[in-house]
Order: C-alpha cells, then structure tokens, then sequence
C-alpha cells in the first residue's frame, strides 16, 4: 500500500509543476507586447561618385509575438532643404531581417544632401533617421576619360 501512496503523490507532484510552468509561460506571454521592433539604418557610403550608386542599408528586428507591418518614406533633401526624391514602400516583418536599397534610377548633381528614412509602426510610432551624403563632382581627368570613351 505504501508505494501506491508514493506514487499518488509523485504524480501529484507533477501535475502540480506543471500547472505552475503553464502559468509562468502564460504570464510571461502576456508581457510581450504583440509588436516590439527595432530599426537600424545606414548609407552604404557617404562619399558618392555618382547619385546611383546610393544604398542604404536597413535592420529590423521584431521581438514582439506577430509580424509587423512598417510603413517607409525615402527622402533626399539638397543643401537647400529642398526635396528632391521621394519614394513610399512598405514591408512585413516576422524576424531579424536586413534590406539594401538601392536608388539606382536616381539622378542628382554633384552637391550636399541629407538622406531622410521615416517608418510608421503599430500605427503611432515613428521613427527618423537622418545621413548626410556628398556627390562628388568629377575632377578635370575624369571628366577627359570618359569624354574619350574610357
């Protein structure tokens, strides 16, 4: 009769491990918040022979429980504060993800500008980020070369 009794309580034991490891992850659960991101940004270069060469690198990182939906904006501002370029685009993200973006349509005049990535998340939380870049003007001999085909 002893190890029946024994074992009841070995098994009691258990279950009650196991409704308290159950609780501890529910709990644990629900101190994630469903959308947690994190959004780094950079220019590949900051120094640029010419305006198409321009990309940007982009990380995001989502430690929530679901995937979050992020709204971008491209900008590039001249030495003016004018704007020059715009692009909107979007993106979903589950996990770590790394993105280049390139901007190879893109056609500006040797000079001073600031690069200017916005995202929108979880509808109210924005983010900015600002680089300035430079388009180097060619110098006399490059100029000659590549008149001459080169």
């Amino acid at each position: 009769m002893l190890p029946f009794v024994v074992m009841k309580v070995e098994i009691l034991v258990c279950f009650l491990f196991l409704c308290s490891f159950v609780l501890a992850v529910n709990q644990l659960d629900e101190s994630i918040p469903l959308e947690l991101f994190d959004i780094r940004m950079d220019l590949e270069s900051s120094v640029l022979e010419s305006s198409s060469e321009l990309e940007a690198v982009v990380t995001y990182e989502s430690f929530g429980l679901s995937s979050t939906r992020v709204d971008l904006d491209y900008s590039i501002y001249d030495e003016n504060g004018e704007k020059v370029y715009n692009r909107l685009d979007e993106v979903v993200v589950s996990v770590e993800e790394i993105r280049r973006i390139h901007f190879n349509d893109l056609n500006l005049e040797p000079g001073e500008y600031t690069f200017v990535f916005k995202t929108v998340y979880n509808v109210d939380v924005f983010d900015d980020f600002r680089q300035k870049f430079t388009v180097r003007e060619k110098g006399f001999w490059e100029r000659f070369w590549e008149w001459l085909g080169f």
